[in-house]
């Protein structure tokens, strides 16, 4: 308990991107390509940030209609060439995942990046033993901000979804998930 009247959660579920860590120009220079192929106006920085919050299979048949999924995995092949080279660790994300895990507080991650590249990614920078589990997108029935992700993410936690619980992110999106 501290003096806020917040008591150690029993388990701790983080988002990725902008959260833990930063991989905005894989992301940016993938959906520009993609964009660009499927003659789409390119994004900036700015409406990027705004529009890359939902997982690629609830936006891109929105975005590409009926060429959702031959526009997907152009983008997969694209964001697969340079991802994991670029993946940053947001300052002092490392050593909070270390005390946690120290602490023996469960954490996992949930996060609407494919499962495969979110996971490649927890690998390049060596945090593989700080999560129970790292669930990405199309790894449960539905993605944020639907709960199927969090039940996964809680698996052999030995607690279930609750106030005990914190989920750590930066978007509408995890809020509405939480």
């Amino acid at each position: 308990s501290s003096s806020f009247g917040l008591t150690m959660p029993k388990a701790v579920i983080f988002d990725w991107d902008s959260t833990l860590a930063e991989n905005w120009g894989a992301i940016g220079r993938s959906i520009n390509a993609t964009l660009s192929e499927f003659n789409q106006p390119t994004w900036g920085e700015a409406e990027l940030r705004l529009r890359a919050k939902g997982s690629a299979r609830d936006t891109f048949p929105i975005l590409f209609g009926g060429e959702w999924e031959t526009a997907l995995a152009f983008f997969h092949a694209k964001f697969e060439e340079f991802h994991v080279a670029e993946v940053k660790a947001l300052p002092g994300a490392a050593e909070m995942l270390e005390a946690m895990h120290l602490q023996g507080v469960p954490v996992s991650l949930v996060s609407n990046k494919t499962g495969k590249f979110l996971r490649a990614e927890v690998s390049a920078l060596g945090w593989n033993d700080w999560f129970l589990n790292v669930i990405g997108a199309a790894d449960a029935e539905r993605d944020k901000p639907a709960p199927d992700p969090v039940y996964l993410a809680l698996a052999g936690a030995k607690t279930d979804a609750g106030p005990d619980v914190w989920f750590v992110g930066d978007t509408k999106i995890d809020m509405e998930c939480a």
